[in-house]
């Protein structure tokens, strides 16, 4: 991670997600492909599919949040550090911003409304080093 000390390095991916609960998971083929952003995460009771705002449309879920912007920690997270959320997610929260968090193997991502991306870069601006997105195209801090 190429940041100055202690700061973690976040970027802002470009596209604009949708946070989208369903009644069974989509069709394979309707994820197939996908170059962005994409989670299905299910659980007992509950399917949530985090997607762009086409493949949200498409589905016409019976509940849908956003429009969201992501921000993430750019490099590999050891699996033993501790801490990394609550430090991201403290700022958010005295600046009222909301979150929603969503993890993969090698990092975390940050979800907040998108009129409130500003406000999140400001909160974290003190602890964090605002990056160029190096995935799915340009970072947009817009």
């Amino acid at each position: 991670m190429n940041s100055p000390a202690g700061r973690l390095p976040l970027a802002v991916l470009a596209e604009a997600l949708f946070v989208c609960r369903l009644a069974s998971p989509p069709p394979p083929d309707l994820l197939n492909g996908k170059a962005g952003f994409t989670a299905l995460i299910a659980s007992p009771g509950e399917v949530t599919l985090i997607c762009d705002g086409d493949t949200a449309a498409r589905l016409e879920p019976p509940a849908t949040e956003g429009p969201w912007r992501a921000l993430y920690v750019v490099g590999t997270l050891d699996f033993s550090l501790t801490g990394i959320i609550a430090g991201l997610t403290a700022p958010l929260a005295a600046a009222a911003v909301p979150v929603f968090v969503v993890s993969t193997f090698a990092t975390d991502y940050l979800l907040v409304p998108a009129d409130r991306l500003g406000d999140a870069l400001d909160s974290l601006g003190e602890t964090c080093d605002i990056q160029p997105n190096p995935f799915w195209g340009a970072s947009a801090v817009s």
